[in-house]
């Protein structure tokens, strides 16, 4: 039988050996009280700032409910997260305004042990710095909407070793730039998915030095900037990966780079450079309509340290395509480095109103591009031109062409044929193929029909 000191000691290394456990806490701008709540749902605080000071380390989450936090309700900023602590709005960011003070940032993640996450806030008029300002530190910013920022709506390497950034399903806009790198870390890592980085001053994504890029089904778009701009202005690397994204409308142009350095490609295998920590990488992307160069390498070594694969490259006011070496892309204007890039039309859907997803038609489907998903996140390899051949070939560009099916729809053979559907509306005059398959499982292979 144990003795009490034996018991005591178990019991003492139980509690020890577990691990503290996730806790929420409430915030409610409307109905909280910072003087007597106590976090719960039941009596939740009234600003994030105390609910900040109130929570020290782990992995504490603050839910935030609908409502308007500004220092007119006793915010003050900026709001400094503290390590482990995650912030969330119960109701989204259309709902949950996070408005700044316009001398301060709104958000500051900082701090060696910071792992942090923003979910779902609006985070607004950081006037005199940035919406999130993250400095050494892991940091997560998962759809929310981050705009009336001075410099960018998030800026990162702000000084200190390691810096890892994750953005998902965020709308980035009318910020100074959309993504800036300050320069002053040694490595960060940014990870952007799904984004828009829309109408920004700037450029869209804005990097410098010592920063490793992968985004994949963004849409840089109408920025005053460029689409995505990296320069190495003292020295460091870049080396930026970006895939089934939409470059389109942004003033200064499409991609630019200048990492400058010898690369070369072999068909079926890849790319090798002389310094493969600085160069960009563009793949199954839409660059279109842009106000200067499409896409654009600068430096002395011609095609070295820009690839274009699988792109559209096209329509751009300037050249569509300045020393970029290019796999199998369709490019409009400018250098020609691989025998199999072509150019044509790419024929797409609306691209004056932003509908860049390819017709039927376009030379691009079924040209053997590459990438699992395109920018919408439905599958490549379709059989999408019906050639007869059965071959499923994934399509040139951002878009993978998926033909519309009205599921449930049947014909009687000798009767007029009807239906409706909630596919995009065709512009006038605009071929619409309609795919039509009998019960035996015979199909045509595609009849032409005028939209309307």
């Amino acid at each position: 039988m144990f003795s009490l000191i034996t018991k005591l000691a178990l019991s003492l290394a139980l509690t020890l050996a577990i691990p503290a456990l996730p806790a929420d806490f409430h915030v409610d701008v409307q109905n909280g009280s910072d003087a007597t709540g106590d976090g719960s749902s039941q009596s939740p605080w009234k600003t994030i700032t105390h609910a900040v000071s109130q929570l020290g380390g782990g992995t504490n989450r603050i839910l935030v409910h609908p409502g308007r936090y500004d220092a007119s309700t006793g915010e003050t900023f900026p709001i400094v997260l503290r390590a482990g602590m995650t912030l969330e709005s119960i109701a989204g960011a259309d709902e949950t305004i996070v408005y700044g003070d316009a001398a301060n940032d709104v958000f500051r993640i900082e701090g060696a042990d910071a792992d942090c996450s923003i979910i779902g806030l609006a985070i607004q008029n950081g006037q005199s710095g940035t919406s999130v300002f993250i400095d050494r530190a892991f940091a997560r910013i998962l759809n929310s909407t981050i705009s009336g920022n001075q410099i960018a709506g998030v800026q990162v390497g702000l000084g200190g070793t390691r810096q890892s950034v994750e953005l998902f399903g965020n709308r980035i806009t009318q910020n100074g730039a959309g993504v800036f790198d300050a320069a002053d870390a040694l490595f960060v890592g940014i990870n952007s998915f799904e984004n828009e980085i829309a109408s920004n001053a700037g450029d869209g994504f804005h990097l410098i030095q010592n920063v490793r890029l992968a985004s994949a089904r963004d849409a840089l778009q109408d920025n005053g900037g460029w689409g995505l701009k990296q320069k190495i202005d003292i020295g460091g690397f870049l080396r930026t990966t970006i895939s089934n994204a939409t470059i389109s409308g942004n003033q200064a142009g499409g991609l630019y780079t200048m990492a400058d350095q010898f690369c070369f490609y072999i068909p079926y295998v890849g790319y090798f450079c002389d310094d493969p920590e600085s160069f960009i990488q563009a793949s199954g992307c839409t660059i279109y309509g842009n106000g200067g160069d499409g896409a654009r390498k600068a430096g002395t070594s011609g095609g070295a340290g820009g690839f274009l694969g699988h792109s559209i490259v096209w329509g751009n006011a300037g050249i569509d395509n300045v020393n970029f070496q290019d796999v199998r892309c369709d490019i409009g204007t400018g250098s020609r480095f691989h025998p199999y890039s072509f150019s044509e039309p790419p024929l797409l859907v609306n691209p004056q109103v932003g509908d860049l997803r390819l017709r039927k038609d376009s030379p691009c489907v079924d040209r053997n591009g590459t990438q699992d998903v395109d920018f919408e996140g439905e599958s490549r390899h379709f059989d999408g031109n019906s050639d007869g051949a059965g071959t499923a070939e994934s399509d040139i560009g951002a878009d993978e062409f998926h033909p519309f099916v009205a599921p449930g729809t049947r014909a009687v053979i000798g009767q007029p044929f009807w239906f409706f559907s909630e596919a995009p509306p065709a512009d006038d005059g605009q071929l619409v193929f309609v795919m039509i398959s009998t019960a035996d499982g015979e199909s045509s292979g595609g009849i032409p029909v005028p939209g309307s």
